[in-house]
Formats: C-alpha cells, sequence, structure tokens
C-alpha cells in the first residue's frame, strides 16, 4: 500500500465508512495527509442533551474546520441532528456552562463576527451570543465555512432564531453547489413551517428538497405568482401536513419532474388537508411532471372540515409525461360528491394519463370493493395506459382485494401487466427509496411475497426515467 499513488488510495477508501476512513487516517503521517480530507466528506453531527453541552453539537468539529478552512470546504454532505438554543440556556447547571466555555474557541468565532461581511449587521447580537455560548449562534457563524456542499440536512428545533437568521439574510452565495436539501422538525409533534426552506430555492445547483414534518398553508407562505425561478425539480415530502397544496414550494419551481407528499395529519398541523389545493398547484407543471405520488390515510378524507368541492384533485389527463402515479381514488374519483354506498360517476379511463407505466391506488377502503374492480377492468379494456407495466393495490384487507380482483388479474396478464396487492403504507417505505440529505441508505421493510419484484421493476423505471433526462 505504502508503494501506491495517492490517487489510486482514494479511489479504494470510496467504499469505506467515514469511521474507517478515520482509522485508515491514523495508521501513517502519508495516510494523514492525503485521506484527512476524506474523512470530512460526509458530516452527520448528532445532539447529546442539554445535560451534556460540550458535546452539543461536536464543538472540537467546528473548532478544527474553522482552523483549517480545507476542511470544511472538503466536506460533501452536513447534517445537522438539533442543536441547543437560547431557550436551553435556563437549563444549565454552572458547572455545564463550564464545560461548553471550555469546549468553544471563542476567539476564533469573534474573529468570524469581525471579518465576515454578512455578520456586519447586529455584530452586538453576534457577539453577545458567542460569549452566551449558545450553539445556534456558533452554527449561523460556521455555515458560510461549507462552500462545497452537495447536500445538507437540517432538523430544526424550537427556537432556531440566529441560524434563521442567518438563512433568510441569503444562502445562494454561501452555497453556491447544493443540489439536495432536507429539512425536518426535532420533535414528535407540530412541525418545521415550510417558508423556513424557500430562501434556499434561490440557490441555482439546487434540484432536490425533501422533508419530514413539514407545516404550511398560510396566505403569508404564498410567494407571488409567477415568480418561478428555481431550479428544483423534485419534492419529497414525508410526514407532513399543508393544506394549500405546498404554494410555498411548488410555485416557485420552473419545471417539477417529481412530486411525493406522505400526509402525517392532525400530529403536525390542525389545518384541513385539501386536495384540490395539490391540483391547483400541480396544473402549471402538468407537462413535466414524470413522478407523482401522494399518500393519504381515509379517515382524514372523511373527517376532516373540507368541502366536498375541494376534494378531488382533478383530472390528469394533461400530465403527458407522467410515469408513475400513486393516488387514493378517494381523490382521483373526486369521491367527495358521491353519495355513500354509491359508484364514482368519473372514469379512471378518462382522467388517467395514457402515458403510464406504473400506478398504485394507495389507502383504498372496503366500500371501495363495489366499483373500483369494475373501473380497473374497463381502463385495462380499452387499453388507456398502453405502456403500463404494474399495477399496485394498497389496503388494509389483502383478501377480500385479491378475490375482489379475478377479473383485474384475467386482463393483466393477458396485457402483460404485473398486478400487486400490497398493504398500505409498504410502497412508501419499499417502492419510493426516500433519501435524506445525510446520504443514508433506504431500507426495505417488505412485508411478505415477493415484494423485491415490486421494487426491482419501480427502480428500473426510475432509473430509465433518469437516462432520458
Amino acid at each position: 500500500m505504502d508503494r501506491l499513488p495517492a490517487e489510486l488510495i482514494c479511489l479504494i477508501i470510496q467504499s469505506l465508512s467515514t469511521p474507517s476512513r478515520a482509522a485508515f487516517a491514523r495508521c501513517s503521517r502519508r495516510y494523514h495527509d492525503i485521506l484527512l480530507p476524506h474523512v470530512y466528506t460526509n458530516v452527520f453531527l448528532d445532539y447529546s442533551g442539554f445535560n451534556n453541552p460540550s458535546k452539543i453539537r461536536s464543538p472540537s468539529f467546528f473548532n478544527t474546520i474553522l482552523r483549517r478552512p480545507e476542511l470544511a470546504l472538503a466536506v460533501r454532505s452536513l447534517h445537522l441532528d438539533s442543536w441547543d438554543t437560547e431557550s436551553d440556556l435556563d437549563r444549565r447547571t454552572d458547572e455545564q456552562m463550564r464545560e461548553i466555555r471550555e469546549a468553544w474557541d471563542h476567539r476564533l468565532f469573534k474573529k468570524i463576527v469581525r471579518d465576515d461581511s454578512r455578520f456586519a449587521h447586529d455584530t452586538q447580537f453576534w457577539l453577545d451570543g458567542v460569549d452566551s455560548c449558545i450553539t445556534d449562534i456558533f452554527l449561523a457563524l460556521s455555515m458560510p465555512r461549507f462552500a462545497n456542499l452537495r447536500r445538507l440536512g437540517i432538523e430544526y428545533p424550537y427556537g432556531a432564531e440566529s441560524f434563521n437568521r442567518f438563512v433568510t439574510a441569503g444562502v445562494a452565495d454561501v452555497f453556491p453547489h447544493l443540489e439536495e436539501l432536507f429539512i425536518s422538525w426535532y420533535d414528535t409533534e407540530n412541525g418545521i413551517d415550510a417558508y423556513r426552506a424557500i430562501p434556499f430555492f434561490s440557490i441555482p445547483s439546487l434540484i432536490k428538497v425533501s422533508g419530514s414534518m413539514v407545516r404550511g398553508g398560510g396566505a403569508d407562505d404564498t410567494p407571488e405568482k409567477g415568480a418561478r425561478l428555481s431550479n428544483v425539480t423534485e419534492i419529497d415530502l414525508d410526514n407532513s401536513a399543508v393544506s394549500d397544496g405546498l404554494s410555498a414550494w411548488v410555485n416557485l419551481c420552473r419545471e417539477l419532474r417529481s412530486f411525493r407528499y406522505m400526509h402525517g395529519g392532525g400530529m403536525i398541523s390542525w389545518d384541513d388537508l385539501v386536495p384540490s389545493a395539490f391540483g391547483e398547484t400541480l396544473r402549471a407543471h402538468a407537462a413535466s411532471l414524470q413522478r407523482l405520488w401522494i399518500e393519504i390515510e381515509t379517515d382524514e378524507l372523511e373527517n376532516g372540515g373540507v368541502d366536498e368541492s375541494e376534494m378531488w384533485i382533478g383530472s390528469l389527463e394533461k400530465y403527458t409525461k407522467l410515469k408513475i402515479l400513486g393516488i387514493p381514488p378517494a381523490i382521483l374519483l373526486d369521491m367527495g360528491n358521491v353519495p355513500p354506498g354509491e359508484e364514482a360517476t368519473r372514469m379512471l379511463s378518462h382522467i388517467l394519463p395514457p402515458s403510464l407505466t406504473f400506478l398504485c391506488l394507495t389507502n383504498c377502503p372496503e366500500y371501495e370493493l363495489s366499483w373500483l374492480p369494475g373501473q380497473l377492468e374497463n381502463m385495462l379494456r380499452v387499453k388507456r395506459c398502453p405502456d403500463l407495466k404494474m399495477l399496485v393495490v394498497q389496503t388494509w384487507n389483502t383478501s377480500l382485494w385479491e378475490t375482489a380482483l379475478g377479473g383485474v388479474r384475467e386482463l393483466c396478464e393477458e396485457a402483460g401487466v404485473g398486478l400487486r396487492i400490497r398493504t398500505s403504507g409498504y410502497m412508501y417505505t419499499s417502492a419510493w427509496p426516500f433519501y435524506s440529505a445525510a446520504g443514508l441508505e433506504p431500507v426495505d421493510y417488505g412485508d411478505s411475497g415477493d415484494e423485491g419484484e415490486d421494487v426491482v421493476q419501480l427502480a428500473s423505471a426510475i432509473h430509465d426515467l433518469r437516462a432520458r433526462r
């Protein structure tokens, strides 16, 4: 190994985890000099809690990257897993305050305040924050050093006012190479407001924004109409709650190609879910969307305070490039305007885009057994989607649907279409992998049977779409 050129050593360690890279770098001075920047490529900083303040937000890491700027420039993926804010100060003991004062290099941070024009405004605010040992301040002052970031994950804590001040001041010049942003909320209830991510949409290189426990829907969150300035092509939300079709983000995008929304309900926000709002915001991207996935529990649709006229997402026939679709039949077929026990008046064979290759009907309740199989049979007979390769029905009672879809299965076999009946929630965890900005690998939580085949087929379809991009 000692005789290998540095370039080859760097190629070899690409398959190693960060701890293994760090161990490798400690083997000799030569390896240390070659590999140290690679140790800082992917950084995941967890939160140890206010009871151990000297380890909050890893002060040694930030002290190091401020002393050695080349290491900050080596970071490509950074995930910030919550942190302490001003609201945590009153929970610290004198001993804890002493520990954290010793952990952070105050001299370095005060030099940033004096030298960096970004913090020239309200200089005293930043200096007072450093003296108070608020991690929120230290984070905000450090972020401009990560100028080569490609992926950024932020788990926002309550009261992150200093970090928010840094973001709202403008991040386009701070992260000129950022490609992916992930935001989430630190707690098990409530959420992070969607507008917190809006400044990032001005970054020209940003193409994907994802999140968990995101809420939004107020008028203040909505950008001016026509302000489609962002190059973001993919939006992916898990366990979130918005009432206006996520207009705060969608209305900023020039051309969306992928949109996924998993509804989290009242745990995130008490605002009513309005399916028609998704139709209104996404309609502007009908000519570009290739993947659309909306997953909502049936009881959220039935128990909400939304008017029946707002339950329909609208016809998808003009989504001419749509290949992959996951959606509840209730909002696809306008079931809000259909009396209980009666069949849908809108037809799949009229409102689905002919371009589909993968269709998943999510969270199908038992009362749809009386009419949905007939709708699917008609769609297959008339060859509404001639390129369809896979049809999936999500439900909580798979045995009843297995029986009811006998005719559908026969038609699928004749047409060469795969048919799968899966437990609700499966497609989210397995077939549509959720990639966080931390660069974590997706986990397959398949329930039983030949789920892997579904994943392979969808992954292949997604790969084909990306290849054609």
